[in-house]
């Protein structure tokens, strides 16, 4: 009798396992579903696409991407050394932004530009028409000068005859 107790409750405990494991593999396979949905979710967030799309080669997608941000970066340095350009006095700025050599001027994380002193040096030693020359400036005319001596002239007067 104690040989059938025996089998009989290693067959109970062989039912019990089953159970106990079948629920463990649902909420595991529950569990990576969610994060799977998770991870899709944020797929479909990064790669900009609707909920029906599919994800399709992520890779190049990838590449796009990143092609994009290197292109924003790139014009956003670019409209930085032309700022610097055009903040620079003394210089033909319009030609100076075509003869410069933009790439020895490099822009670091923080904006910072290095090498745009140089090579603006560089610029306006082989092309010295990038330098502005101070125009020259008229003399001052005093509306009274002193060779008229005719006080009784009115200001319409003097403006007319300095024509």
């Amino acid at each position: 009798m104690s040989e059938t107790n025996t089998n009989a409750s290693t067959e109970t405990e062989a039912k019990a396992e089953p159970q106990t494991a079948e629920p463990q593999k649902q909420t595991q396979a529950d569990q990576n579903a969610e994060k799977l949905s998770t991870y899709e979710t944020a797929l479909r967030k990064i790669f900009k696409l609707a909920d029906g799309e599919e994800l399709g080669d992520i890779d190049g997608k990838l590449t796009e991407l990143e092609a994009e941000h290197e292109k924003l970066i790139s014009a956003t340095k670019d409209k930085l050394i032309t700022a610097s350009l055009n903040a620079l006095d003394g210089y033909n700025t319009k030609l100076l932004a075509r003869l410069i050599d933009k790439s020895k001027i490099t822009v670091d994380e923080n904006g910072n530009i290095t090498g745009l002193e140089e090579a603006v040096k560089a610029v306006s030693d082989e092309f010295p028409a990038v330098i502005k020359k101070e125009a020259a400036k008229k003399p001052f005319v005093a509306i009274n000068p002193a060779q008229q001596t005719s006080t009784s002239q009115t200001m319409n007067d003097l403006i007319r005859s300095h024509r």
